[in-house]
C-alpha cells in the first residue's frame, strides 16, 4: 500500500515552444476510485509560480484533511484478525524474498 504524504504533489516547470515559462501541479491524493486506485489530481497549468504554489497547498491540505477524518472500510474481519493477516503477509514477504516464485497466503494455509 502506498503512503501518502504531501511530497504526493509535484510542480513541473517547462517552457511552450515560443519560450514562455509554465508551472504544472500534478499527483495523487489519498482518495481511492472506484477500482481502488489513488485518485489524481486534476492537472493545472499556471504561468505564475506563486499561483501553482497555492493550488499545491490546497491540494496538500485537502489530502491532509482527508486522512485526519480516518478511514472505513467494510469488512469482516476483527482487529485481530486484520492485524493477524497482515503480519502473515509479512512472514510470506521475509521467508521467500529470495525464491522466485512467491506463494499467497491461501497456497500457504491449503499446502
Amino acid at each position: 500500500m502506498v503512503e501518502w504524504n504531501k511530497d504526493c504533489i509535484k510542480i513541473k516547470v517547462g517552457k511552450t515552444p515560443a519560450g514562455v515559462p509554465w508551472f504544472e501541479v500534478d499527483g495523487y491524493l489519498p482518495q481511492r476510485d472506484t477500482n481502488g486506485k489513488l485518485e489524481r489530481v486534476k492537472r493545472k497549468r499556471f504561468r505564475d509560480k506563486q499561483e501553482a504554489l497555492d493550488y499545491q497547498k490546497d491540494i496538500q491540505d485537502e489530502g491532509r484533511k482527508f486522512l485526519s477524518e480516518g478511514q472505513v472500510r467494510k469488512t469482516r474481519l476483527t482487529e485481530d484478525q486484520e492485524n493477524d493477516a497482515y503480519h502473515a503477509f509479512g512472514l510470506l514477504d521475509e521467508r521467500f524474498s529470495e525464491a522466485p516464485f512467491k506463494p499467497s497466503l491461501v497456497d500457504v494455509v491449503t499446502f
